[in-house]
């Protein structure tokens, strides 16, 4: 996923350029939608992140919160320490 290579990078913009067309083109794949997820809270657009979550819980379902809240995790670059 092109959006997720961007965010390795730090570039968020093209990262959500790119992450918002893959939800958009294949909204049945739920780490696209984590993935965004991640950019918002990254880049400190909480409500943004909420949002995106609210739209992936309604077009999955039957993903659980554990399962969601696991995911957000699963990203290295995206710990605090890159954010100070």
């Amino acid at each position: 996923m092109l959006g997720r290579v961007f965010m390795d990078c730090g570039d968020w913009h093209n990262a959500e350029v790119h992450l918002a067309a893959s939800c958009a083109r294949e909204p049945e794949i739920i780490a696209t939608w984590m993935a965004m997820s991640e950019l918002y809270s990254v880049t400190d657009r909480d409500d943004m992140a909420m949002r995106v979550r609210t739209m992936q819980r309604n077009t999955h379902p039957n993903i659980s919160n554990y399962k969601l809240n696991a995911a957000r995790d699963t990203h290295p670059k995206l710990r605090t320490s890159q954010l100070s």
